[in-house]
């Protein structure tokens, strides 16, 4: 309902500055407030543009781990999160916010699978710990999982609920729990 709103509000506001910028020129030419509108309504494109970036993920070398096959798996995290912002923000239609939501739970499973074995195979001392992060989090994606199945067109409020949820919780894993981890893989191939 939030997203409604905010283009009801938007394409209104469009129209009384077209109506603006037209009766200002019945004044003539050399007005002002015309020229104002005009170039007031140039730069919306421009602002709303900077204001999506913002939520975008940047992928930068903070975020490595220094293991290729989790920092690998990262790097693909981050870029469909990134996608859910852009379903959020553009409308892209109800199948591919369910393909996208779809593939980040599926892919995110699937990392985990991948980096808990990585510590099972190297004895990790904080593996339950880890593993206990991971139950936490994969339960909290399934909650998103049936509140999109239930809103199947992810209303902006819905994507970016989930979104802002897993940007913090994978940002933090990752800088925090993941690193810990790549500390300790690094050290058992040195060995």
């Amino acid at each position: 309902m939030k997203k409604s709103y905010s283009v009801f509000g938007l394409f209104f506001l469009i129209i009384v500055a077209l109506v603006t910028i037209f009766l200002g020129f019945l004044f003539g030419l050399d007005n002002p407030v015309p020229w104002i509108v005009l170039a007031s309504l140039a730069i919306i494109p421009y602002m709303h543009e900077r204001n999506i970036r913002k939520e975008y993920i940047d992928w930068s070398a903070q975020y490595e781990v220094g293991v290729k096959l989790i920092d690998h798996d990262h790097q693909k995290l981050v870029g469909l999160l990134n996608q859910v912002v852009s379903a959020a923000n553009f409308n892209m239609g109800e199948s591919y916010v369910q393909s996208v939501i779809g593939e980040l739970i599926d892919y995110t499973k699937y990392h985990f699978e991948r980096e808990e074995g990585l510590m099972k195979e190297s004895n990790y001392p904080d593996l339950e710990a880890h593993l206990d992060q991971h139950r936490q989090m994969i339960e909290q994606v399934e909650t998103f999982a049936k509140k999109i199945n239930e809103r199947p067109n992810c209303e902006e409020d819905v994507c970016m609920e989930v979104y802002r949820y897993l940007k913090l919780w994978l940002i933090n894993h990752i800088t925090h729990t993941d690193k810990e981890l790549g500390k300790y893989l690094q050290s058992q191939e040195q060995k």
